[in-house]
This record gives C-alpha cells, sequence and structure tokens, in this order.
C-alpha cells in the first residue's frame, strides 16, 4: 500500500521525499516524507510543513541517520518558506519523542481519544 501511497504523493506538488543510504550497505537506511500545507483552522495552524513519515531500518537507529533525515527536511522547508515544521509521533514512542525534542520540537497540541468497550 505504501508504494501506491508515496507514487501517488510524489505527483502532489510541495511534497518532500529524503533517503538515507550507507555506503557499502544495500538498500535504504531510512526515509523521511512530507509537504508543505496550507493553514489548518481544525487543528490551528498557519500555513507550515509537515512531516508526516520518518522511517529507520532498525540496525541503523541511534547512528544519526534519524537526525539526519529530520534536519534535511527541515532545511527544505526553510528554503520553501513553509512555515513551522509539524510532527505527529504516537505517545508510547519515547524514542521518537527524544528524537523530535533534540532537535528543538516542543509539543503544542495533545490528541486524546476514547472508545467504547467493544466498538
Amino acid at each position: 500500500g505504501y508504494r501506491w501511497w508515496f507514487g501517488k504523493e510524489i505527483q502532489r506538488k510541495g511534497v518532500c521525499f529524503r533517503v538515507a543510504v550507507v555506503d557499502g550497505e544495500d538498500g535504504l537506511a531510512g526515509y523521511v516524507y512530507g509537504a508543505k500545507e496550507g493553514r489548518d483552522w481544525n487543528r490551528l495552524l498557519d500555513p507550515h510543513a509537515e512531516l508526516i513519515d520518518l522511517y529507520v531500518r532498525p540496525e541503523r537507529r541511534r547512528h544519526g541517520v534519524g537526525k539526519t533525515l529530520v534536519t534535511a527536511f527541515c532545511d527544505w522547508a526553510e528554503k520553501k518558506k513553509a512555515g513551522p515544521v509539524v510532527l505527529s509521533t504516537a505517545a508510547k514512542n519515547p524514542e521518537a519523542k527524544a528524537l523530535f525534542a533534540s532537535l528543538g520540537f516542543r509539543p503544542t497540541m495533545i490528541e486524546m481519544t476514547f472508545a467504547r468497550s467493544g466498538r
């Protein structure tokens, strides 16, 4: 499904894909994907760059790949004058939260979910 999604998204104006490779290794070490977005009244956001997805292969984590990719996306957003970079991460993902905080990201909104048992 992701191949279909990326194929569709890459056609959209204002999209950024960056990949990381490691010399001497096959395949990608990771990627970052995001887009320049307009005002979002529901989320109380002015025009911004949305970091939509970051992936680093497990064996390449904690080697600077994630920081490099996020920095590359932020550089792209600045060059495009996209506004602030916004992202979401799972509440139960302390590694991602630590990575983003180390780069200067700060919490701004909290999403809350409620589901009745059995539904």
